[in-house]
């Protein structure tokens, strides 16, 4: 039985409960493993997510330089999107100096945000060969290997 089952039962709060079992001796104590186990359920989808976040900024991060680097259309079609059936993106850049520093800097944000993501989901913060190239060229990124 929860401390919030035995505190709806005898009527008085879960915070009473709490003391009335940490008091006790023997201390008596609940099982969570229900709960443990879902936290590390939620964990696992966290990190899942992220990982797919993680992508679709690398994604971001390449159209991105494509706009930057583009004369007049970019056209953009992602695998995701092929998948999902959607029409290609096509937009119309500009190629003047404030346009191509702010795609820049966008393009940086997103890369930096990959590589803080997979650094964070990674075992002792280790990124893959191709992460620390993509991390070399950041400002005050690491050296590749």
């Amino acid at each position: 039985m929860s401390q919030s089952a035995v505190a709806k039962a005898t009527g008085i709060s879960r915070a009473s409960v709490a003391k009335i079992c940490a008091a006790a001796r023997p201390p008596i104590s609940f099982d969570r493993s229900h709960t443990e186990a879902a936290v590390r359920a939620h964990a696992i989808d966290l990190k899942a997510r992220r990982q797919e976040l993680a992508g679709m900024l690398l994604e971001d991060a390449f159209t991105l330089r494509l706009a930057a680097l583009s004369d007049k259309v970019v056209t953009i079609m992602t695998d995701e999107m092929a998948e999902r059936g959607m029409e290609p993106v096509r937009f119309e850049v500009e190629r003047e100096g404030r346009d191509v520093q702010a795609r820049y800097t966008a393009l940086g944000i997103a890369l930096d945000k990959h590589l803080v993501l997979i650094r964070h989901d990674s075992e002792g913060g280790e990124l893959s060969g191709l992460d620390r190239f993509l991390a070399h060229l950041m400002p005050g990124g690491e050296t590749a290997a």
